[in-house]
């Protein structure tokens, strides 16, 4: 009986379309990495504005999208059913706007069909803002797809690795969010597959080859600025496979103009919509460009150094990662993706070899990408003026492929050979199900990470948890701090109250913590803390026996002293987000102490 063969390309459609669709609707609307702003971007494009924040600029972005939006949540909380129903009734044709410039200056090639489908089915048929994300989510997923398996059919080598490289937890969810890195991941994948097939199955460059190659070039100019670079494979050509070595030069002429007008020219439009945002308003590229390298031998050590720190946060990253680093990865993904990855490496083993030339031209080329990506975000950190410059694994998506390619067929054969694809199908599968379930657990459940971490449930979960020396409130002599809040969670054991706390050795005495019922009318708990175990600069705690009875109750926490030291400051939020109030002598406060509580979640909250 003939055994059945599935082909790379086959059993990727089947994980990716299988993982990516229930990404697609298991993300909530607007978690997704950037998200917000290039829907915005989308939303500019359909009202027939092309250039980024030529019409946002102005006019700014209807109310209705923050409405939506998981990433506006000051708290971040279980999303219920009665919220999505609710967040059903905003739309595009919102009046109420807001002032806002988007981040996603990219190429309009990156959104034009979402923008089509925004102008038909938010302008004209007025469907709801969660219907479009869904809706544009599921186009850049097909999209992703189409692109991906195509490159996994036409690679010469290394078919299974490629695959299970465009199956990265953290790349399949970018390509079911509505962001520009599925294209740009896609063509890459793709190019790389094509360049490959030239170099390696040497065709003729014919009629069909060159208008291929040419439109190849077209989308990876339109892309990302860090995939660019890939173009060099093609310096690898050899000029026989050209009719004559002027249509080699007449190709690489061309692919320099091509490179000039659509990357140089588009990414010339988007700097100046970028340079608003990172004040560099009126500064040239080049002119930030000699500013970092005016030093050359201090800006290689600036960058060796920023890339040893930000290296192990690249490589989870680029694993897996959830929407904004909100909520933690299940860690054991981090062990059977790689595993799935290794056994992908070892299947290609028996791959073609690829010439030498090939193999060191892949290592050399990722060396430059990958140092190169890092010295983007290096000369945007040193020159800016505003905002902040992040290094994420996800940027990487397009650079790793050109390591672990170079790397096919290099040594020996790892043992177990036949059992080398249902291993990494095996753990492959296993890690993006791990996945899922973390997801499913951290944006929907109660204390979901605490499930698979085995970390304490602290609750509120804080968006921005920034404690800040100039955000605080004084515990004066005399004088009642008190805070209420509604408490979400069938046991509680723990509050701990950030606080700074300078003048600890010189502290004498101690204040008292009330914790009271308002539902109830019930003191609780009281307890006195001496100002002396209060951290300079941490949290001071107090703990009872499990609060059983209390889930939906309103609760106060009021801090009293009587004595001469006032050097203790409770850290503060920035305004009053939470559904709590902080008075000081009963006098409201427009902001909220920095606080939480330690949850007991049941197995079925």
């Amino acid at each position: 009986m003939n055994r059945i063969r599935i082909q790379p390309h086959t059993a990727f459609l089947i994980f990716a379309l299988f993982f990516g669709l229930i990404f697609t609707f298991l993300l909530p609307v607007g978690a997704g990495n950037d998200e917000e702003t290039h829907f915005a971007r989308i939303y500019e494009i359909s009202l027939n504005h092309p250039l980024p924040n030529s019409y946002l600029g102005r006019a700014g972005l209807p109310q209705s999208f923050y409405a939506v939006s998981y990433r506006q949540q000051k708290f971040l909380a279980p999303l219920t059913w009665q919220q999505f129903q609710n967040s059903l009734q905003y739309t595009v044709r919102d009046p109420q706007t807001v002032a806002y410039r988007t981040r996603a200056t990219y190429s309009p090639l990156n959104y034009i069909v979402q923008a089509v489908l925004v102008r038909i089915f938010g302008w004209y048929l007025s469907l709801p803002i969660p219907i479009l994300y869904y809706l544009l989510r599921l186009t850049y997923l097909l999209l992703y797809v189409l692109l991906a398996a195509l490159a996994v059919r036409i690679i010469p080598i290394g078919k299974w690795l490629l695959a299970a490289l465009a199956l990265a937890p953290i790349t399949l969810l970018q390509a079911a969010t509505v962001s520009s890195d599925p294209i740009t991941n896609g063509v890459s994948f793709l190019f790389i597959a094509w360049s490959l097939h030239l170099l390696i199955c040497q065709p003729h460059f014919d009629r069909k080859i060159t208008l291929t190659t040419f439109g190849l070039l077209l989308l990876l100019f339109s892309v990302k600025v860090n995939s660019i670079p890939l173009l060099l494979l093609l310096l690898l050509l050899s000029p026989r496979q050209f009719p004559s070595r002027k249509a080699f030069a007449l190709f690489w002429a061309a692919a320099a103009v091509l490179m000039i007008l659509v990357a140089g020219g588009w990414n010339l439009i988007a700097w100046q919509s970028d340079a608003v945002r990172r004040g560099l308003e009126g500064t040239s590229p080049l002119t930030v460009l000699l500013n970092s390298l005016k030093d050359p031998l201090g800006f290689i050590a600036s960058l060796l150094a920023y890339s040893a720190q930000n290296l192990p946060k690249v490589l989870t990253g680029w694993i897996a990662a959830y929407g904004y680093d909100y909520w933690p990865v299940p860690s054991l993904v981090f062990v059977l993706y790689p595993l799935g990855l290794l056994g992908a490496l070892a299947a290609s083993h028996s791959d073609p070899r690829p010439p030498t030339r090939v193999r060191v031209g892949l290592l050399v080329l990722f060396a430059l990408t990958f140092f190169g990506t890092f010295a983007l975000r290096l000369i945007l950190k040193q020159n800016m003026t505003t905002g902040v410059v992040s290094t994420h694994g996800r940027y990487y998506v397009a650079v790793f492929p050109l390591l672990l390619l170079g790397l096919t067929a290099w040594g020996r054969v790892l043992p177990l050979r036949r059992a080398h694809l249902p291993l990494a199908a095996a753990f492959l599968g296993a890690a993006l199900s791990l996945y899922t379930v973390g997801m499913g657990l951290s944006y929907y459940t109660l204390c979901g990470p605490s499930r698979y971490t085995g970390e304490e449930c602290l609750l509120p979960v804080y968006k921005n948890w920034a404690p800040s020396p100039d955000i605080t409130l004084p515990l004066p002599p005399n004088t009642a701090v008190q805070q209420t809040f509604i408490v979400e969670c069938p046991s509680v054991d723990q509050i701990s109250v950030r606080a700074f706390n300078p003048q600890r050795d010189a502290a004498a005495g101690a204040f008292t913590a009330v914790l009271s019922d308002l539902t109830t009318g019930q003191t609780l708990v009281s307890q006195e803390i001496p100002f002396r175990s209060v951290p300079a600069n941490g949290s001071f705690i107090l703990q009872f026996p499990p609060l059983t009875q209390v889930n939906t109750h309103e609760l106060a926490l009021t801090l009293t002293h009587s004595g001469p030291f006032s050097g203790l400051q409770l850290a503060a939020t920035p305004a009053d987000d939470y559904r709590g109030t902080l008075t000081l002598d009963q006098q409201p406060q427009n902001t909220d102490l920095l606080f939480r509580y330690r949850c007991q979640a049941s197995p079925t909250q």
